[in-house]
């Protein structure tokens, strides 16, 4: 779904005028994880009545190769603090032997996340075809609810 006015004034506020697309999928524009704007746009995301949960890739890259504790807690305190769904996705690096500390890195930040409770994938299709499997499942899950109320006993 598209974001709000008020969602795409929030977020417009916290990026450049260029280099990246506030449009559903948001796209902050460079790949590293700037916490002081990442934290903020999440908040105005999650804060928005347009979804029903936020997806975020999270990139471990030789532009952010170390692990820190201040980025292992902005996804999960933007879950805890908005009660929204959330799910990442991290994205396998490189398979060069120059890789291997990015790697340890991201095995990192996906054992913080699942420990937090966050669904982790490596792919966005993976985090989506999920998604959309729990939607069909609470969809189906309410309809035989319904049917069983309304069936005479």
């Amino acid at each position: 779904p598209e974001f709000s006015k008020q969602t795409l004034a929030a977020i417009r506020a916290l990026l450049p005028a260029s280099g990246n697309s506030v449009r559903n999928p948001l796209d902050t524009g460079p790949p590293v994880f700037l916490l002081p704007t990442v934290k903020p746009i999440l908040e105005a995301v999650a804060a928005s009545d347009d979804l029903d949960a936020v997806i975020v890739q999270h990139e471990v890259s030789t532009h952010s190769p170390d692990f820190t504790e201040e980025a292992a807690e902005l996804i999960p305190s933007v879950r805890e603090a908005s009660g929204r769904p959330f799910l990442v996705t991290m994205p396998q690096p490189t398979s060069s032997s120059d890789a291997i500390e990015i790697e340890v890195t991201r095995r990192r930040y996906r054992e913080r996340y699942l420990e937090r409770g966050i669904p982790v994938f490596d792919t966005l299709q993976g985090a989506v075809r999920a998604l959309d499997r729990i939607i069909r499942y609470n969809e189906w899950l309410a309809r035989s609810r319904h049917e069983l109320r309304s069936s005479p006993r």
